[in-house]
């Protein structure tokens, strides 16, 4: 198996995305005067999986990485920070429309979602003849870990299979995966992560991506205790939303592992104080990953400000027979 072609698109080059961001994005004046009044790095550091010893890196004006101890066997999670020492500048703009979840190279199409979206929001995704096979997939569907599809999904796609005689109709097929994306987007909207349908894997057993993201926000435990207003919004979302943060949503069409991979994200963008956060969830991926949250904050503290890049990925495919060879490897190119 492939794991850079699997793993690379989404968790990877980290490091490079945050020198990056560092270079490029630092474009809102952050008021130093008030550095007597913000915490030290060491003390927010202690918010987070960083050790003391990652710590004083990151003083040294070093980009740190760490590994962060899963909560589960198809969790990966890692996390990137730096300082920047001198007076910056933050275009929130920049990072609201950065991409976060896959390298832009890796990124085949993309779209906004409108508020109240039609079918027409999601009618730019589309399959060259190169990539037909992943619509045979869509159509031959079946309760498994080749495609991330509900129970209620995969009876859509064996109906229209029957209707098609069999043999692939691209345009037809393309239209039922548009519906099936606009219903889950719609679903999300309503009722938050409790409307996301399970992955059917058989035998009665179920992929949940709700519990998987509810666990991946749970663990922000740096989140929940300095920013718990944003960590109230996203755990009851849709319920608590307002106007104190920037909301996108988002469709990408994204190469993994050599394969096409579909993909709904939520961002919620906060101005918190002087801290400018970012988080992006991946609610629904067509294969290989179940969800993604990353998390991205640039928190002013006395000795500038920190640049904090936290990556929580679920898979399954890093479970099962030689289970520890395949986690090293990913962590591996999670450091690449």
């Amino acid at each position: 198996m492939d794991f850079k072609a699997i793993y690379a698109p989404t968790i990877s080059r980290n490091v490079m995305k945050l020198s990056q961001f560092i270079l490029c994005y630092l474009l809102v004046f952050i008021n130093t005067n008030l550095a007597t009044e913000l915490p030290g790095v060491s003390t927010l550091l202690l918010e987070t999986p960083f050790s003391a010893k990652h710590t004083q890196q990151v003083l040294a004006g070093k980009i740190t990485t760490t590994d962060i101890v899963p909560v589960s066997k198809n969790e990966l999670a890692q996390g990137v920070a730096c300082l920047v020492k001198n007076d910056a500048q933050i275009n929130l703009d920049t990072i609201r429309k950065g991409t976060w979840l896959a390298p832009e190279q890796h990124i085949l199409l993309s779209s906004l979602i409108a508020e109240n979206a039609t079918l027409t929001d999601f009618e730019a995704i589309r399959f060259n003849a190169q990539n037909e096979q992943e619509l045979q997939r869509f159509i031959d569907a079946e309760a498994g870990r080749e495609l991330n599809l509900s129970a209620q999904e995969i009876s859509e796609f064996a109906k229209l299979k029957q209707a098609q005689n069999n043999h692939l109709d691209v345009q037809s097929t393309e239209l039922l995966i548009q519906n099936i994306l606009l219903n889950r987007y719609q679903q999300y909207r309503k009722q938050g992560l409790k409307g996301v349908p399970p992955y059917a894997r058989g035998d009665n057993k179920h992929t949940q991506p709700e519990t998987q993201l509810q666990t991946s926000l749970e663990e922000s435990l740096g989140l929940k205790k300095l920013y718990p207003q944003l960590y109230s919004l996203l755990k009851d979302y849709p319920q608590d939303i307002n106007d104190t943060v920037i909301e996108d949503y988002y469709w990408y069409l994204v190469n993994l592992g050599d394969r096409p991979a579909i993909g709904l994200s939520h961002r919620v963008l906060s101005n918190s104080g002087a801290a400018t956060l970012q988080i992006e969830r991946g609610y629904y991926i067509s294969h290989t990953l179940d969800s993604v949250q990353v998390f991205v904050g640039l928190i002013p503290v006395k000795e500038g400000t920190l640049l904090l890049y936290i990556n929580r990925t679920w898979t399954e495919e890093i479970s099962g027979l030689f289970s520890f060879i395949k986690r090293k490897i990913a962590h591996k190119i999670m450091l690449s």
